[in-house]
């Protein structure tokens, strides 16, 4: 079951597995500002989908579950990965000690859909190659290494960035990355309370934001949370605790939001 929920009041910083990542009506058009918070239970195999709200507006309010997706098997990894693929718009899938399954399907292969990294990698995913879909990527101590095929074993895009201990954070933003292997994407390491940023694609930390600290804290980096259209940066900062979602709007602000969806161990993300 999720945690019960109820509105709790923001606080000020006092103080890590996935980044990782569904829409009001899954195979309808949707509108790009709209958010919807999901986690993932490994225990369960279950995405979790609140209802949502548009970017800027108040989110402390109660979330539940509106809608419970199976997926998986009980401890795999969950991902939620937004992209405009029509055939599947959640972007629903799992890692299990290097083996990715990407559909729900139901004769599950033995070796899954994608071989990529190994028990012990972190995965996330985001779309590198600006085709619009997901692709698929694991961390290992600083080295990053993305399928953007969905099927094989290799990676085609590797670079390097942080360091052991850290862990991932990513996301599609226009305009951002180098336009090459890495389009239209922010990315970097969220390492004991701070984030290091590669906004250009370069392989070099070119941000700096501090938020959360604390041991059980998993990062992620969600669309900026604001009703100005084009507010920079254009990424706000979240943090998932214990069932308690802390998201900084500004990166560089004092303002935080707090909301509970969710339950220990779960696995954040989002879709839009």
């Amino acid at each position: 079951m999720l945690l019960p929920l109820r509105r709790i009041v923001p606080w000020g910083l006092t103080g890590l597995l996935l980044a990782g990542a569904l829409f009001l009506h899954l195979r309808e058009p949707t509108d790009r500002r709209f958010i919807r918070f999901v986690v993932y239970r490994p225990s369960a195999a279950q995405y979790f989908l609140d209802r949502g709200a548009q970017r800027g507006a108040d989110i402390e309010f109660t979330h539940d579950a509106s809608k419970i997706v199976p997926f998986g098997r009980p401890g795999d990894l969950g991902l939620a990965c937004p992209q405009g693929d029509r055939e599947d718009p959640s972007g629903f899938r799992v890692f299990a000690d290097g083996r990715w399954f990407l559909s729900g399907r139901p004769d599950r292969p033995v070796n899954g859909d994608l071989m990529l990294g190994r028990a012990g990698d972190l995965p996330f995913c985001a779309d590198f190659d600006g085709d619009g879909i997901a692709d698929s990527g694991v961390f290992r101590d600083g080295a990053w290494l993305v399928a953007t095929h969905r099927t094989g074993s290799e990676p085609d895009i590797r670079f390097a960035l942080g360091g052991a201990g850290d862990r991932p954070v990513v996301l599609n933003v226009k305009g951002a990355g180098n336009a090459t292997d890495r389009q239209n994407v922010v990315y970097g390491v969220y390492r004991r309370g701070s984030w290091y940023l590669d906004t250009r694609g370069s392989g070099a930390v070119n941000a700096t934001h501090a938020f959360g600290g604390s041991p059980q804290d998993v990062p992620l980096l969600i669309p900026r949370w604001s009703r100005t259209a084009g507010a920079m940066p254009a990424y706000s900062l979240a943090i998932f605790r214990d069932g308690a979602w802390h998201i900084k709007p500004d990166p560089d602000g004092n303002e935080t939001l707090v909301f509970t969806f969710g339950a220990p161990g779960d696995l954040p993300g989002f879709v839009r």
